[in-house]
């Protein structure tokens, strides 16, 4: 079928813009058909191949449209003769002891003993399903208890590996810390060592100025006492 028909457009037609509302989204008219199809037990997949020839196709759909219709009411007519027939009245027979049914007589032949073994088998069934939900439910709650001891198993092993590592960063921290004092003390002593080495120095260099003063000194007091012997026989001489 070529672009532009209207069958066409309906079953492959999508919008070119907009938005999808929030929920289920509404159902297309492909939607229905497709329901409708499987209804009638036809392929969805197959069904466009099938519907090249459109004489057998048609066929065919009519025929299992029928047999759907058909269906239908036999259900319809199923359902309505249920709703129909009268439930009728249970009653113990206080001489047989058997049950029976008013109106259709079933169950007849069925013993009071029987019924009851019945029930008490019903409810020790029904008592069996309560204890193995209830077991269930313990291992469902045992299962989450070991999940969760599981998960603070791994918080607490996550935290003791950040501890070990907070100790381990700690511990080279100090050591850092160690080897930083220790080539502190190093550079004191060194400084504290050329200090000593310049005083001592400073004061073998003061020492040899006194020592060179006192020599000035001593020098000039013979310059001095010189001169006063040359001046005392210059005197004498030339008095």
């Amino acid at each position: 079928m070529e672009d532009g028909r209207i069958p066409k457009d309906l079953l492959y037609g999508e919008l070119a813009s907009g938005r999808r509302p929030t929920g289920r989204p509404r159902l297309h008219f492909k939607d229905a058909c497709k329901r409708d199809l499987k209804q009638m037990n036809i392929d969805i997949n197959t069904w466009e191949a099938a519907a090249v020839d459109i004489s057998a196709w048609r066929c065919k759909v009519q025929k299992r449209l029928q047999q759907f219709e058909d269906e239908l009411k036999r259900e319809a007519e199923d359902n309505r003769l249920q709703r129909s027939r009268p439930l009728g009245r249970l009653a113990v027979s206080l001489f047989s002891g058997r049950l029976f049914c008013f109106s259709c007589g079933v169950g007849d032949g069925v013993t009071v003993s029987t019924t009851i073994a019945f029930v008490s088998a019903a409810f020790a069934f029904v008592s069996a399903a309560i204890a193995f939900v209830s077991a269930a439910i313990a291992f469902v709650s045992a299962a989450i208890a070991f999940v969760s001891a599981a998960i603070a198993f791994a918080s607490a092993a996550i935290a003791f590996a950040s501890a070990a590592i907070a100790f381990v960063s700690a511990a080279f921290a100090f050591v850092s810390a160690a080897f930083a004092f220790v080539s502190a003390a190093f550079a004191f002593f060194s400084a504290a060592f050329a200090f000593f080495s310049a005083a001592f120095a400073f004061f073998s260099a003061a020492f040899a100025f006194v020592s060179a003063a006192f020599a000035f000194f001593s020098a000039a007091f013979a310059f001095f006492s010189a001169a006063f012997a040359f001046f005392s026989a210059a005197f004498a001489f030339f008095s």
